[in-house]
C-alpha cells in the first residue's frame, strides 16, 4: 500500500536538503528566493495585463456595435435643428463702408 504523504514528504526532504546545502552559501539562497519572487511578479503582471486588455477589447466591440447601430438606423431625434431647416433666410449684417 502506498503512503498518502509520500510525495509531500519527499518534496519536503528535497527542500530541506537544498536549504541545508545553501547554508554555506547564503547569497545563492537569497538569489534563488529573489528569482522565484521575480517569476511570481511577472506572472501577476501578465495576468493583470490580460484582464485589462480583455476589458479594453470588450469596450471596443461595444463601441463598434453602437456605431454600427447609429449608421444603420440613424441618430435618434433630438431637439437640435440644422440652420438650413429654418424657415427664414439668414440675414447678414451690413458691411462697413470703406473710403468715407
Amino acid at each position: 500500500m502506498m503512503n498518502p504523504g509520500g510525495p509531500v514528504e519527499e518534496a519536503g526532504k528535497t527542500a530541506r536538503g537544498l536549504i541545508d546545502a545553501m547554508r554555506d552559501q547564503p547569497y545563492l539562497l537569497a538569489s534563488m528566493v529573489l528569482n522565484f519572487t521575480i517569476i511570481g511578479l511577472l506572472f501577476y503582471v501578465a495576468h493583470a495585463t490580460h484582464e485589462t486588455r480583455s476589458r479594453e477589447v470588450d469596450l471596443v466591440y461595444e463601441n463598434a456595435k453602437q456605431l454600427q447601430q447609429i449608421i444603420t438606423h440613424g441618430c435618434p431625434q433630438s431637439g437640435m435643428r440644422l440652420q438650413s431647416e429654418e424657415s427664414r433666410p439668414v440675414e447678414f449684417p451690413p458691411s462697413p463702408k470703406t473710403g468715407e
